[in-house]
């Protein structure tokens, strides 16, 4: 079942338009069930029929149905404003709910805009807007990338949301729930001991697994890790992009994946390409896991800067950025079942997350979101990048030499990653988190007139 909201003020049009949508979806052979929020004193009943009556004496539910329809009356006998979940609960199976008003709720939304209403636009504050349907594209009050459908073409909305595939598939929150009970790949159940306020209870608690992992490449060791034994082929693809030992994503021509009782071994096969077997990376299982990418180097010995990235025209506004890194923050599904691992995120410039990988180790994390976007052919000058950790160099120059032009931190940059931020071209922002930025280099870009229009948390500019 797919779920689609509505959300604008009075006088945008929204019925007219989930009215013209029913049909045009009914034409496509879809069955449709709408929702929709109403005022508070609302009937739907007359008085002096049977079912007002019952109602009248005190019934908390009257049922009225025949070989046509049925109706369910229910009161409350405590005001209350059922959420847009319960009231999809009492619905029966179909194609497609189109929900009418619960402009909050967390659903995908197509917000409604007609500049005639004189009424503020929702989507700068919104991530769950996928679209504006508007009359009036060119007088948005606040610039976007989102798509802009025409309020008056209901057969583009229709083939645009017929369109979306599964990005509309409904979950109902006790599913979501029992997803997060089901631990994710990489997240282990053990048996722990709570104290707290001088009692104690036994309980499963989950925690974030770690492997020793083996990369090869032609049965060579490149570089030995522990790691989240989880997105390991992007976790390949991207240590041999940030290491230099594929240009593209079509240089990796196969990962086999080998678990063993000591650990992983990625097996990696790549084009034409000859790999010093003494090349080492992040330390082995013996000198610690999660150290710092790249050959050991003598005090003194600077590496060069990152490739300068490819475009330089983009801005982002600093609302927009706020809110990716919140999303950032809230992490994804192994963060959210363990609380210990490092999240690295490629975000749009109105601060949505696209991709999203996770790790124990900050490298890894970001080598695996390095991979995902190669594999995928994501525009790297379309984005950005933010990772929950602080940036040191290597973390800046694998982002540079991927294309990407701004990475933010939650945590401090070192002098050494501003050096090569400032010489490759790439902004970095650094303690991006709680409403708060310092931008250390590139400060240009970051600015209210960016995409998302509306410079209004603090940032403060180095």
């Amino acid at each position: 079942m797919n779920v689609i909201g509505f959300c604008g003020f009075s006088g945008s049009g929204k019925t007219t338009l989930v009215e013209q949508l029913i049909g045009r979806l009914r034409l496509a052979g879809k069955r449709v069930s709408v929702v929709k929020h109403a005022h508070h004193e609302f009937d739907i009943d007359r008085p002096g029929k049977d079912s007002w009556r019952h109602r009248q004496a005190g019934a908390f539910e009257v049922v009225i149905a025949s070989n046509r329809r049925l109706a369910k009356m229910r009161e409350f006998d405590v005001r209350e404003d059922p959420s847009v979940h319960q009231l999809i609960a009492e619905l029966s199976p179909c194609d497609w709910v189109l929900v009418e008003g619960f402009k909050r709720a967390a659903l995908p939304k197509v917000e409604i805009w007609r500049q005639s209403t004189g009424q503020p636009v929702q989507y700068p504050e919104d991530a769950h807007v996928v679209a504006i349907a508007t009359d009036s594209p060119g007088q948005l009050p606040r610039p976007t990338r989102l798509p802009l459908l025409d309020l008056n073409d209901p057969a583009a909305i229709t083939d645009f949301l017929l369109a979306g595939g599964q990005r509309y598939a409904y979950r109902p929150p006790a599913a979501r729930q029992d997803a997060a009970a089901t631990p994710a790949v990489g997240v282990v159940g053990v048996d722990a001991v709570c104290w707290a306020e001088g009692m104690s209870a036994a309980l499963q608690d989950l925690v974030a697994d770690e492997v020793p992992v083996a990369l090869l490449v032609d049965g060579r060791v490149v570089t030995e890790l522990f790691a989240t034994p989880a997105d390991l082929d992007d976790l390949a693809l991207g240590y041999l992009l940030g290491a230099g030992l594929v240009d593209t994503a079509a240089g990796l021509t196969g990962v086999a994946v080998e678990a063993g009782a000591r650990g992983v071994v990625l097996r990696c096969e790549v084009a034409r390409r000859s790999v010093d077997a003494s090349h080492r990376g992040r330390g082995s299982p013996t000198s610690g896991m999660g150290g710092e990418a790249g050959p050991r180097r003598g005090a003194g010995n600077e590496p060069a800067p990152a490739p300068a990235s490819r475009d330089a025209s983009w801005s982002i506004d600093p609302a927009a950025l706020g809110r990716g890194m919140g999303l950032l923050a809230a992490g994804g599904a192994l963060r959210r079942a363990t609380g210990a691992t490092h999240a690295a995120a490629w975000l749009s410039f109105d601060g949505e997350v696209l991709v999203m990988r996770e790790d124990v180790g900050r490298h890894n994390a970001l080598d695996k979101l390095i991979g995902a976007m190669a594999s995928s052919s994501a525009d790297p000058g379309s984005g950005f990048v933010a990772v929950t950790s602080r940036a040191s160099h290597e973390i800046v120059s694998k982002v540079a030499r991927a294309g990407v032009g701004l990475l933010a931190v939650m945590s401090a940059p070192t002098a050494l990653a501003i050096r090569h931020a400032d010489a490759a071209g790439l902004t970095l922002v650094g303690f991006a988190r709680g409403g708060q930025a310092t931008i250390y280099s590139h400060c240009h870009r970051v600015t209210a007139d960016g995409p998302a229009g509306s410079g209004e948390l603090g940032f403060a500019r180095r």
